[in-house]
């Protein structure tokens, strides 16, 4: 049960990665490359980011782009089951000239529907197995360009189900209730450089149930964003702060123009 909390964990911290767009469009073509390590300092994998559109809308932008996993040797992530290829996912969010808004589901990796239709999530599932879930009706995550240190947000809450598609049977139940708060602003140095970032801190209750046994266990994944950037590192820590469980971080990015190095 332990081992299935921290999966849902590691997705959340995926989830998270998604939605933590640049806090400004940038160019389409651009592509972020990110470093998925074992807490150990062990690199595991890449993630890659790719902008695909920044259109401007009434009163906003709408930011669209998508998220492709990969393995040590840049191949794409396959299924464990049947070998498949898993599908990028795409994601989309709003940006006006003061805030960040996303949608909590977004920010989570699970969808931006009651009934979760995200491209990666789904495609990870064993094969015969479905997803379903609902979520409190807060399902827009607001975040200002200048938060406040030590803020706290409104909590959110959601549930999601893993069930055998044919039988109905419920392999997996987990709720969650999130709160973000804003640990204030710090420098982070990673491969692609030095970033004057914003921390982002979501502790999160997790209870889970499986074949009438349940756990209850308590996350705090943190995030560190930069202005035109978004995501540079991000993962669970310990109560002293410190990395646990695996961590990401940012590597390289390359504009549409050709390929450079963070400044």
């Amino acid at each position: 049960m332990k081992k299935l909390i921290l999966f849902t964990a590691g997705l959340l911290a995926c989830g998270m990665l998604r939605a933590a767009e640049p806090l400004e469009c940038i160019q389409p073509g651009t592509e972020l490359t990110y470093g998925i390590y074992k807490a150990s300092g062990k690199l595991m994998g890449y993630q890659v980011i790719r902008v695909v559109s920044c259109e401007q809308m009434d009163g906003y932008r709408l930011l669209t782009q998508t998220v492709s996993g990969y393995d040590l040797t840049m191949r794409p992530v396959k299924h464990p089951e049947t070998k498949e290829v898993l599908p990028p996912d795409t994601t989309r969010l709003r940006l006006t000239d003061n805030e960040l808004i996303t949608l909590y589901p977004v920010m989570l990796g699970l969808g931006e529907k009651p009934v979760y239709e995200n491209e990666e999530l789904i495609a990870q599932l064993p094969v015969g197995a479905s997803i379903r879930g609902e979520q409190s009706e807060n399902i827009e995550f607001v975040l200002p360009f200048d938060a406040t240190p030590e803020k706290t947000y409104e909590p959110f809450n959601l549930w999601f189900e893993m069930f055998e598609f044919e039988s109905g049977n419920v392999m997996l139940r987990q709720e969650f209730t999130i709160t973000p708060s804003i640990g204030g602003n710090e420098k982070i140095t990673v491969p692609a450089g030095e970033f004057d970032c914003l921390k982002v801190i979501y502790t999160i209750n997790v209870r889970a149930s499986q074949m009438g046994q349940s756990m209850n266990d308590k996350e705090e994944l943190v995030e560190w964003r930069a202005p035109g950037i978004g995501t540079v590192k991000s993962g669970p820590v310990d109560r002293k702060g410190r990395m646990k469980d695996g961590y990401m971080e940012l590597l390289s990015i390359k504009t549409a123009e050709a390929p450079q190095a963070a400044q």
